[in-house]
């Protein structure tokens, strides 16, 4: 009766009969937070599924999760498919510290990536996440966008990926550094610090050397933002191509440049760029003034508005009184003894 906290279930002949004789088991351990169910030959979709159903009513909170048929063997056909995405998504979505998943299984889809990527949001909790199955690149560009909006996972491993090649691995790269612009440099998943892609199909030596670059700058910098920007500038100022920046960036370009960069770049940065057409912009501290005065109108405007109606109605009461008094004088009373009185 003592709860466990940890459970590896591996290499069994368990199946769905002998899973519901432990049902109590997980319905009653409210404290598992590891639970391992690998390699078993005779587990499928349903089986797993009532597993982490049962795990997700205890009120246990998982912190890892590891499914995986890869070590059956090749010749024993998986029973894990697509619908094991759905009892996974369940149990992250009520999880909040599941900070580990592991799901490798062959039939795995690009359909079931997407189902999963679909959980990446801000309030995901997934740190580390391994990912195996029978999916491509349109698996990999669905994580791809999802990690735009996700700021929590920072190791992906891509297992046993036949169907992945320089296009799938790629769109992850573009997720993490954006080079379109410089906005989109600012704008890429910094979060994402290692990335691995093993593929039977086989990649090219650029994109895997980049891969590992996401890896290596994470281990250099603490803040990933700031080698992107300067690589992103040294590759614009190369090519002499730094009006694609924009005139009203290259203020906070140099800032950035003097405080993160080489003096070398910054030389490179003035001689490659058009200084009078820069230095004829607003400087900084002329935009926050200029904004302040332009709040200030606003006030200004609002209170000279308010002061012609209260003028409005100053005349009003004038035209009133003047009308009263008048209607007096008509009625015989004496208005000259009232005023004086």
């Amino acid at each position: 009766n003592t709860p466990l906290k940890s459970l590896a279930l591996k290499e069994t002949n368990f199946g769905v009969n002998e899973i519901s004789m432990i049902k109590e088991f997980f319905c009653t351990n409210d404290k598992l937070e590891d639970l391992e169910l690998c390699s078993n030959a005779f587990m499928d979709d349903i089986a797993i599924g009532s597993i982490l159903e049962w795990v997700q009513k205890s009120g246990s909170n998982p912190k890892s999760l590891l499914i995986s048929d890869q070590s059956v063997e090749e010749n024993t056909a998986s029973k894990l498919t697509d619908s094991i995405i759905f009892s996974v998504v369940r149990l992250v979505s009520k999880s909040p510290h599941l900070s580990q998943l592991h799901l490798c299984a062959r039939n795995i889809t690009n359909s079931g990536v997407t189902m999963l990527a679909s959980t990446f949001d801000e309030n995901c909790p997934i740190k580390r996440l391994t990912l195996g199955g029978n999916f491509g690149d349109s698996g990999l560009k669905t994580i791809a966008d999802a990690l735009e909006r996700n700021n929590s996972i920072i190791s992906i491993h891509f297992t046993g990926c036949g169907l992945v090649s320089d296009a799938g691995a790629n769109a992850i790269l573009k997720a993490t550094n954006n080079c379109d612009s410089l906005q989109s440099v600012i704008d890429s998943n910094h979060t994402l610090t290692s990335v691995r892609v093993q593929s039977d199909q086989g990649m090219s030596e650029e994109v895997i050397n980049k891969l590992r670059w996401i890896r290596f700058n994470s281990v250099l910098h603490s803040n990933a933002v700031k080698p992107k920007m300067i690589s992103y500038l040294k590759e614009k100022i190369e090519r002499n191509s730094l009006e694609g920046v924009g005139i009203k960036m290259m203020p906070f370009v140099i800032e950035f440049i003097c405080q993160h960069g080489s003096h070398s770049l910054l030389y490179r940065l003035l001689r490659s760029w058009n200084m009078p057409i820069m230095f004829s912009n607003p400087s900084r501290e002329r935009i926050r003034m200029t904004t302040l005065v332009e709040k200030l109108e606003q006030k200004n405007n609002a209170l000279a508005c308010s002061l012609q109606l209260e003028r409005g109605e100053s005349e009003m009461l004038r035209l009133e009184n003047e009308k009263l008094w008048k209607l007096l004088k008509d009625m015989g009373y004496d208005t000259k003894r009232a005023k004086d009185s």
